[in-house]
């Protein structure tokens, strides 16, 4: 890749999402600190594929106030799973996702709590490291298990063997392994795995036998757990063959075995709770051996031995991949599911948020509406969110999970969401499907195109470009030849002429294809061509026309860039951009048309002089998978599976200003209360919290502060709230409370 001359950029800046944490695989409890614990997050990349990194390895040492990566975000992020050593102090294990893009392989070691790390093996680079073991007396054994086979080192990584090879189902989690250690015997492990169903060791691996004799063997997705207060007590957990059409699994079975493994006697089964091995999960408190925390993608508890099992009063989010006790106090719990870390203080009963600040959303798509600055995103396996720049990220009722989010730039207020396409609606107009054929097949992130001088029409790319001249009310067909998609294959992206809104380009991926039209839609002509059969994972969204020629277009496939000099007839490979990372997003400045901006599997990459020399623009960045870009107002954004980031591109110091939210004038009742701030600012800017008084105080989080407010049973009083520079008025009310004696009240000015 063609380097350019240093260019100086702003600083990049984490904006959140601050309400959801993204998905966690894995979590590790200090055997002696409850408060101490690290987080594996991932992504949605369930498929295995090489370009997903995921959130990486995270610690808090306060219980989840705080929280800082425990890797360097910009060394390795695909993390699978992460153990703890039993006995010693600092010792860290954690599996590795395999990627084209990680600098480490199978599995990394630290002896130091997370400071540092080095690689241990397996050396295969293929391996994904989904589960580990940690022998308690003998640090220099561990146990390795992956889709292929259980690997073990007895010498501290220097070699490996397996010590039990299977066949790998071509699905990423449903053939996962599961790795259970007997707690007082660490020759005895338990192996669940898909191809083989569930296998008993007592010597460590050097024979095996299958111990799910009787078990239902039509779905062998499974995972154990064994009471750590009773080796001889142990629970499983698998997936029912009874399906639903539209939800797959409905039914889990549980079983218990009192002889440590060798024979199971089926307990409880779970109506209504489906879920693939991707995240059940089963943990057994340490001081009571009838006491057993199911999940799914519901959460349940036993105190039974799993003869019947029942929903807490105030659960954790959904879909539970990990359940850990604090091994010091087993009242405390810890969940990861994919909302993030939950954390229970009442054994399981009751689940608060425990991971606020933790930057790991999985973006899938994002629109930032130029007018007002809101952020509209779909997280993957969560769903719609919105951040308000007055008052910060909220929960969106129109929006789902895995959706493409856009915004007309020339419509204020007019964001829209699809797979099937809705216009996401305000307090006056609610939201409303508008999508025009929803048998159509589609791409993953459906694209759409807005016409610069008339902001009711809007074109939609499904197996056909499709055209509306009323904001979607009413649609028609226009006229690329059906030929075309006559067998499902679809528009991947569509790109308007800023200067000409009855020019538009059309990414196909039959061949694939570039399409234009000069006429509004009427008449389409077919351009470049690649040639060849479609392959979705090379069919890019990323397409976009120069403000400043509308017969200049880019457009990516796969880890190549093109560009066309002549309205898309001809097409011309760019060889100074790196041909190893995948093309997601393409975004040109307006008021600078040769400059580029690439998102990638890796990155954001900027180009000053129209793609013939290239830089990472900003200061620090994770190395993460960049799906979507935005450039509004001289603020470049990133949505990525870290998170949203932005980037000042004025010049302007990227420590200041930072952006708190809310920002609001907070009143508070007598009975007082706390609330949350966020804080977006460059990476390694310093800033603080302070209020002034001593009846109101802040805990400092890692992107955020939270104010608790003692009661206040005298007169009305106030304070000025100083955060990152920014300036709070809060007041709090004195005596009885207007609504009930003692019930804290939040009055907020409601304004977006």
């Amino acid at each position: 890749m063609a380097c350019q001359t240093a260019v100086q950029y702003g600083g990049w800046r984490p904006l959140g999402p601050a309400n959801y944490g993204g998905k966690v695989y894995d979590l590790a409890v200090d055997p002696k600190n409850a408060d101490e614990v690290y987080a594996a997050y991932g992504s949605s990349g369930e498929g295995g594929g090489g370009g997903i990194s995921g959130g990486g390895l995270w610690r808090t040492r306060d219980g989840g106030r705080t929280w800082r990566p425990a890797i360097d975000r910009m060394r390795d992020v695909g993390v699978l799973c992460v153990k703890i050593h039993p006995a010693i102090a600092g010792y860290l294990a954690v599996g590795l996702r395999s990627s084209i893009y990680n600098q480490d392989r199978g599995v990394l070691l630290s002896r130091d709590g997370g400071e540092t790390w080095r690689g241990i093996g397996p050396g295969d680079a293929s391996l994904n490291i989904i589960d580990i073991a940690l022998h308690p007396s003998d640090p220099n054994t561990l146990y390795a298990a992956t889709h292929t086979g259980l690997y073990k080192t007895t010498d501290g990584g220097q070699t490996w063997k397996i010590v039990l090879a299977y066949q790998r189902d071509n699905r990423f989690w449903q053939s996962a392994p599961s790795l259970a250690m007997h707690p007082t015997d660490p020759d005895t492990l338990l192996l669940s795995v898909w191809t083989l169903g569930i296998m008993r060791t007592s010597d460590g691996g050097a024979h095996w036998t299958r111990v799910d004799e009787g078990w239902n063997r039509e779905e062998p997705m499974s995972i154990a757990a064994w009471a750590p207060s009773d080796g001889n007590v142990v629970y499983a957990e698998r997936v029912s063959p009874k399906r639903n059409p539209a939800r797959g699994h409905i039914e889990m079975f549980t079983y218990r075995s009192a002889d440590a493994g060798r024979t199971w006697t089926q307990t409880v089964t779970l109506d209504g709770y489906e879920q693939e091995r991707y995240d059940i999960s089963l943990a057994v408190d340490p001081t009571d051996a009838n006491r057993v925390l199911i999940g799914n993608t519901a959460f349940l508890v036993s105190t039974d031995g799993l003869k019947s099992a029942t929903a807490p009063p105030r659960p954790p989010h959904s879909d539970h991949l990990r359940t850990v006790f604090a091994p010091s106090n087993p009242k405390v719990v810890y969940n990861g599911n994919d909302g993030g870390v939950w954390k229970s203080l009442d054994a399981g009963l009751t689940w608060d948020r425990a991971d606020a600040g933790v930057l790991t959303t999985h973006v899938f798509s994002f629109a930032v509406a130029p007018d007002s600055g809101n952020i509209y995103l779909s997280a993957a396996d969560y769903g719609g969110i919105v951040y308000y720049p007055r008052s910060g990220w909220r929960n969106l009722d129109c929006g789902d999970e895995f959706k493409q989010f856009h915004v007309n730039p020339n419509a204020p207020g007019d964001a829209y969401v699809g797979g099937q396409l809705y216009r996401v609606g305000g307090a006056s107009e609610p939201c409303a499907r508008i999508d025009p054929a929803k048998d159509e097949h589609r791409h993953d992130h459906p694209p759409m195109a807005f016409d610069p001088h008339d902001a009711k029409t809007i074109y939609l790319g499904l197996e056909h470009v499709w055209k509306s001249t009323d904001r979607g009310r009413r649609w028609h067909k226009t006229g690329i030849d059906d030929a075309i998609t006559k067998d499902h294959h679809v528009v991947t992206a569509l790109a308007i002429a800023p200067g000409d809104g009855r020019m538009l380009y059309a990414l196909t991926d039959f061949n694939p294809a570039i399409w234009v039209t000069r006429d509004g839609g009427k008449t389409w002509i077919s351009g470049w061509t690649q040639g060849g059969s479609s392959n979705s994972a090379l069919n890019s969204g990323a397409l976009a026309v120069s403000p400043a020629d509308a017969n200049v277009v880019y457009w990516g496939r796969g880890s190549a860039l093109y560009v066309s000099r002549d309205g898309g007839k001809t097409g011309n490979l760019i060889s100074a951009f790196r041909q190893e990372r995948v093309v997601n997003r393409i975004v040109i400045d307006s008021s600078r048309p040769s400059r580029l901006f690439v998102a990638t599997d890796v990155g954001v990459l900027a180009s000053e002089d129209a793609g013939a020399s290239w830089s990472r623009p900003g200061g620090e960045f994770p190395r993460s998978l960049v799906v979507d870009l935005a450039l509004v107002k001289q603020t470049l954004y990133a949505a990525t599976d870290q998170g949203v980031w932005s980037m000042d591109l004025t010049g302007r110091a990227p420590c200041e200003p930072a952006a708190v939210t809310p920002v609001e004038p907070l009143a508070l009742g007598s009975g007082g209360g706390s609330e949350r701030f966020d804080v977006s600012v460059a990476v390694g800017c310093p800033w603080t919290a302070a209020t002034g008084v001593d009846w109101a105080q802040f805990e400092m989080g890692t992107v955020s502060a939270r104010l608790s407010v003692k009661s206040n049973p005298g007169a009305e009083r106030r304070a000025t709230l100083t955060i990152a520079g920014r300036r709070i008025e809060l007041t709090q009310f004195g005596g009885a409370d207007p609504i009930a004696d003692g019930a804290p009240i939040r009055l907020r000015t409601a304004r977006r």
